[in-house]
């Protein structure tokens, strides 16, 4: 009962961690606009949250979409889907550089320079945007010609990509290259003095009030911005924001990947340990997914697949209960990576948490009651079986001879007491081939 009592538990642990307490808040009637940080690597979960505060920014016709950017850099194939979800925006994007003190270099100079409005605070920098290669390289990637033969294909697409951008906006492309050819770096008073951006300011509210009035351009023409004194509501980060940043993070996701090939690698070498393997598997779901090497959506059915494949294993392999919790912690974060957002995951795996828990739980007190009495049993062997079992007097048997039938098969017996054709029997001493046998009484 103590299991069960944990697994009843870690559910409604689960159930409060993703069940928001907090009222949602309501939308602001006045004109707004809304507001997202962005002050880590670029990551697959940075790509997402840009992304959903876009769409969320389009749909509630909000006036601009406000991000404030602190980033080293990050991956290209997240950065890539970035530049395109801003520039296809509707709404305009305002990207601010801020507070002072931060940075915003490699991917950050391509998002920055893609927005519609391009700002930093003072104490700022920008640049070294030279685009470097994760990992090691294999098979004909090994030999030198091949590998600069890459390099150059790289630095040739991001030259041509940021040029194109910064010609886009207007905006000081011959810088915009020298950050990826020459990884020039400058603070932000000389980036606003060149041009490369349109505004510097100390605070956002200052920087709002600067730029309205101000003509961009956007996928639905021109539009003016009209920022001053407006109300600004910042898209707070959810408990599937944060896992998926954790996740993405490139220090972690190695880490997990490294945790998964070692795990199912001991899974392999020691069939049966079961906990390596469960680690293993979900880790490099989690590891590929943060490299960005699974989609987010492949990523989720993956771990849906896992769980429900450890539930049935439950079934087959003794792991106490092990295997059980793996497939419940695996679904959940399969459907919070499927989910559009937190809200959703509410929705769905809340019904479905306590549905596949009680499921389980019936299963375990089926399987624990099979076990328990199990264990009650005597354990027999050879002629212990034979004796535990009642068999039938197929002849009659005296202290001469005799014939039963037991366990599937035909015996020579003998008593002490005569026994009629077809009374039921119980031996209790095997002399070679001929077992010793008493009457059972009928009314047993």
């Amino acid at each position: 009962m103590n299991f069960i009592f944990r697994i009843l538990s870690f559910t409604l642990t689960i159930f409060f961690i993703v069940h928001p307490l907090a009222p949602q808040q309501e939308m602001n009637k006045q004109p707004f606009i809304y507001k997202i940080i962005i002050s880590d690597a670029i990551t697959p979960a940075s790509m997402e949250k840009l992304n959903k505060a876009i769409q969320k920014a389009n749909q509630d016709n909000a006036n601009a979409l406000l991000i404030q950017l602190d980033t080293p850099g990050g991956l290209m194939s997240s950065m890539d889907e970035m530049v395109k979800s801003i520039m296809n925006s509707r709404v305009p994007i305002i990207t601010y550089v801020a507070p002072p003190g931060a940075t915003c270099g490699s991917a950050g100079v391509f998002i920055l320079l893609s927005s519609h409005v391009a700002a930093m605070a003072p104490a700022t920098n920008i640049g070294s945007a030279t685009p470097i290669t994760m990992g090691g390289t294999t098979g004909n990637n090994q030999d030198p010609k091949n590998q600069e033969a890459l390099r150059e294909k790289i630095m040739n697409h991001s030259i041509a990509k940021i040029k194109a951008i910064a010609e886009y906006y207007g905006r000081n492309s011959q810088f915009a290259i020298k950050t990826i050819t020459d990884a020039a770096n400058i603070p932000s008073t000389e980036a606003y003095k060149i041009q490369l951006i349109d505004a510097i300011a100390i605070t956002e509210q200052e920087l709002l009030n600067q730029i309205n009035g101000k003509t961009v351009k956007t996928v639905d023409g021109e539009k003016v911005l009209q920022t001053k004194d407006i109300n600004i509501i910042e898209l707070k980060d959810d408990l599937r924001n944060k896992i998926q940043s954790i996740i993405a993070n490139p220090n972690i996701a190695y880490l997990l990947i490294m945790i998964g090939i070692t795990g199912i690698m001991i899974e392999i070498q020691y069939p049966g340990l079961i906990f390596p393997g469960v680690i293993g598997a979900i880790s490099l779901v989690l590891g590929l997914y943060g490299l960005q090497t699974l989609p987010v959506n492949y990523a989720g059915f993956l771990l849906i697949f896992l769980g429900i494949l450890f539930l049935i294993l439950e079934l087959k392999i003794v792991s106490y209960g092990l295997l059980s919790i793996a497939g419940i912690i695996s679904i959940i974060l399969g459907i919070i990576w499927i989910a559009e957002s937190m809200k959703e995951v509410e929705e769905t795996s809340i019904i479905f948490l306590f549905t596949t828990t009680f499921v389980i739980i019936g299963l375990f007190l089926f399987i624990l009651r099979k076990v328990i009495k199990a264990t009650k049993n005597k354990v027999v062997s050879g002629d212990q079986i034979l004796f535990e079992d009642i068999g039938e007097a197929i002849t009659e048997i005296n202290q001469e001879k005799g014939k039963i039938f037991i366990h599937g098969e035909i015996w020579n017996a003998i008593s002490k007491e005569i026994i009629p054709k077809g009374s039921r029997v119980q031996p209790y001493e095997r002399i070679g081939m001929t077992l010793k046998v008493k009457k059972v009484d009928e009314n047993n």
